[in-house]
């Protein structure tokens, strides 16, 4: 968790300076355009996904098991069935690229410029997926560490790496995805190394694909498919929709104000993808009611860490934007970002519930009802986007509702259920996470009253003291006695171990 999060932090911190350069290098539509090409990646993985995502579960858990020839056996599997994938996807992707002006406003960009930025995304979505087929191997041990590591020096590099070739070179908005593709390239064999040594026995073997794999992998993955599927209804069609239907320009607009939501979901990503491997083990071991009680603290843990920044960021938005992107509308910007992460809100501490639909291996009521949820996104946003002016607010504020609504209204008492407690068991820790980012965002505005928030110095010093104020209050309110004193020994305890 320590190293994820500060990895994480690392992460945002570059994603902070490298966007409010690249806007003031490339402009905010360039900008638009590179995350437009990870959407139409997102697409892809629609296919990829339903092999890939329960991978390294079912490696693991045949590793674990002693059966050392079916861990390889999967990922063999794996490795060749995502070798056809791309083999697969080749021509679609020349045929994309072939056609890319008639997909896309290209407004006053460099119609090459553009293509070659979709090429190189597209080339290192395929690299992508051997490397982490490599890195599968950390899970297997419980190091997932190292790969924060790896993850961490490539963020660090990247930033460095951009800003030598706008420093030196012509601007070009394909460098972003050029430098990305190369240090996806660069860790690849660092990986296989690191799988090496910690995971000796995991090697690929051709005779040992197995069709009866594909099938257990496929029917596992298939309804992450379908996550990803209303994913990308909800937010993955939503810049291609603001150039479509408002132009290049709100397109850019809509693509930065999703800069520091994009970063708080990364940080609920990031936590889930921690715990998860700890909720397996306690499950197999106690069951049900041990699940409960892990859950439990990983809702706590999770609004612990995650309101106080949600709150803060709400409350100095506008500080934080005029200083960041000074050429565009502070507050455009704040209303949409909040639009876009107010979905989190009531759900900062029991978003980590989505681990135990993967835990006890009951996807299809989550996946089938988010679907559901990004059809209705995907038709509601269209009808305001034809028969209103709310333009890119349409967009962020329509799939946020309905998010706040299938959490309420169906995961949460699903959890409860699965977890054999009272319906009402995760509304409770939703209103916890409510008062929780509504207390934070409170603290933030009265400390923004006598710190001054006009200056870089200021806003960093009045952004550090609120959410410490803020981790403070929250600790001592949402947990008890018991939760505090238990939570402070398993970090003492870890501390002398280490």
């Amino acid at each position: 968790m320590a190293s994820a999060i500060i990895t994480l932090g690392v992460q945002m911190a570059v994603s902070f300076f490298l966007s409010s350069y690249l806007v003031s290098t490339l402009g905010e539509v360039a900008n638009g355009f590179t995350q437009l090409a990870n959407n139409f990646v997102s697409y892809a993985s629609l296919v990829t996904i339903a092999f890939n995502s329960m991978g390294s579960r079912f490696i693991s858990a045949a590793y674990h098991r002693g059966k050392i020839e079916d861990s390889v056996a999967y990922y063999s599997t794996l490795i060749v069935c995502n070798v056809i994938l791309c083999l697969i996807f080749l021509p679609v992707a020349i045929a994309v690229l072939a056609n890319l002006g008639s997909i896309v406003n290209m407004g006053n960009a460099d119609p090459a410029d553009v293509g070659m930025l979709f090429a190189f995304v597209f080339a290192n979505f395929g690299a992508n997926l051997f490397v982490s087929l490599f890195c599968s191997a950390m899970f297997v041990v419980n190091k997932v560490y190292i790969q924060n590591a790896i993850n961490l020096f490539r963020n660090v590099l990247n930033a460095a790496l951009l800003v030598f070739v706008f420093s030196f070179f012509t601007t070009r908005v394909c460098y972003v995805s050029l430098i990305a593709l190369l240090l996806t390239i660069m860790s690849a064999p660092v990986s296989l190394i690191i799988k090496r040594r910690v995971v000796p026995e995991l090697t690929f073997n051709a005779k040992a694909f197995s069709g009866k794999f594909v099938r257990d992998l496929t029917s596992s993955g298939i309804w992450n498919t379908v996550n990803q599927c209303g994913n990308i209804l909800t937010t993955g069609l939503d810049l291609l929709f603001a150039n479509w239907f408002v132009g290049a320009s709100p397109m850019g607009v809509l693509s930065v104000a999703k800069t520091m939501p994009t970063a708080i979901t990364t940080l609920a990503t990031t936590l889930n993808n921690n715990l998860e491997p700890e909720l397996v083990i306690i499950y197999a071991k106690e069951g049900v009611e041990g699940l409960y009680r892990r859950v439990m603290m990983d809702i706590r843990l999770s609004n612990f860490i995650m309101a106080a920044p949600i709150g803060v960021f709400c409350a100095l938005a506008p500080a934080f934007y005029r200083l960041w992107m000074p050429s565009l509308d502070a507050w455009e910007l704040s209303v949409l970002s909040i639009l876009t992460i107010s979905n989190f809100i009531p759900w900062a501490g029991p978003q980590v519930v989505y681990n135990v639909f993967t835990v006890m291996n009951r996807l299809k009521l989550n996946s089938a009802s988010f679907l559901g949820g990004a059809v209705l996104n995907f038709v509601s946003v269209l009808l305001a986007l034809y028969f209103t002016d709310l333009g890119v607010y349409a967009i962020a504020g329509i799939s946020s509702i309905i998010s706040v609504a299938r959490n309420l209204v169906i995961i949460a008492p699903y959890v409860s259920s699965l977890l054999n407690k009272p319906w009402w068991t995760i509304h409770r820790e939703s209103f916890v996470s409510l008062i929780s980012v509504a207390g934070s965002a409170v603290v933030a505005l009265v400390i923004g009253v006598f710190i001054p928030t006009g200056s870089w110095g200021g806003l960093i010093v009045a952004i550090l003291v609120s959410c410490f104020v803020s981790w403070f209050v929250v600790f001592l309110a949402t947990f008890s006695r018991e939760q505090r004193i238990r939570y402070i020994g398993l970090v003492k305890a870890r501390l002398v171990n280490d």
